[in-house]
């Protein structure tokens, strides 16, 4: 079972590709295929259904990602979502430019990892930057669709500063997070922050 969660929709596709959705507003959606996109807070559309590259599979020295992703999207899939800690963003980013399908068209998002990535300055405004700039040069691309971190960051002002810096710059289309809970979206608003579009969390029968 695949989950993405945008904005207030939550789309889910079984083993056989069949999409079903529903939304927490007034008014009802519905997913048919995989090209089939939701809108975003920021006026952006995302792709209702995910190929995820995290697990072992993906992991390995054998460009399993690379054939992977490469074959998800000739089958159709849209939208590609790694990671830093996945430790495969190079093998993302040749497998969507060796797809012959146009780079707009592809949404490429990923995460950084205060825990994994060393950076001495990492929780600073530069240390953010310098973190993201290193994953886009690993992707080999120009920016990324989504971005977030990957858990909630220490000095999480600063360390939203800094993306909201990067989304200045162009480099980050739409900005995102992981694995937040209620309260760290408060304390962004709390400080006049424009808060992410997105929460990315895990689901399945296993975690809950």
């Amino acid at each position: 079972l695949g989950v993405v969660l945008a904005a207030s929709a939550v789309v889910a596709a079984d083993a056989n590709g069949q999409t079903s959705c529903s939304v927490q507003a007034r008014t009802a959606c519905t997913v048919s295929s995989l090209v089939d996109e939701l809108p975003l807070l920021d006026g952006n559309k995302i792709p209702a259904v995910a190929f995820g590259t995290a697990g072992k599979l993906f992991r390995t020295t054998n460009n399993e990602t690379y054939w992977a992703v490469l074959r998800a999207l000739e089958v159709g899939y849209r939208m590609i979502d790694t990671a830093d800690m996945y430790k495969n963003q190079a093998e993302v980013g040749n497998a969507i430019r060796d797809s012959g399908i146009p780079r707009a068209d592809i949404w490429v998002q990923t995460k950084f990892e205060p825990e994994v990535l060393d950076r001495k300055y990492f929780y600073s405004f530069e240390g953010v930057q310098l973190a993201f700039h290193d994953n886009l040069q690993r992707l080999g691309l120009d920016y990324v669709d989504g971005y977030m971190p990957h858990a909630q960051p220490k000095k999480l002002i600063e360390v939203w500063d800094a993306l909201l810096d990067l989304h200045r710059q162009g480099f980050i289309r739409s900005l995102m997070v992981s694995n937040f809970n209620v309260r760290h979206l408060e304390a962004l608003e709390s400080q006049g922050r424009p808060l992410p579009v997105a929460n990315q969390i895990e689901i399945h029968p296993l975690n809950y």
